[in-house]
């Protein structure tokens, strides 16, 4: 478990999700992301995850995951 500040701790796990896609360890790859959101639950996340899961060809989950970003920016833009 990577201890940092909600947004340290995102960019740790995003980031290391990223490292496990490149390498083809795409199920190690999913579990990141999903700590990554559970640590900061924020557009871009959900957009990168929303990524990850389209080159997975899981489209109805990358969808989710895209309209979870948009509703967030959406939030962040009017907050």
């Amino acid at each position: 478990h990577i201890t940092a500040n909600p947004e340290e701790a995102e960019e740790a796990y995003h980031n290391l999700a990223c490292c496990y896609h490149m390498r083809g360890n795409n199920e190690k790859a999913d579990e990141t992301f999903k700590k990554a959101i559970i640590e900061n639950p924020n557009s871009d996340i959900y957009c990168e995850y929303g990524h990850f899961l389209f080159t997975q060809s899981r489209y109805e989950e990358a969808i989710e995951q895209l309209q979870q970003s948009k509703a967030l920016a959406i939030d962040d833009n009017e907050g």
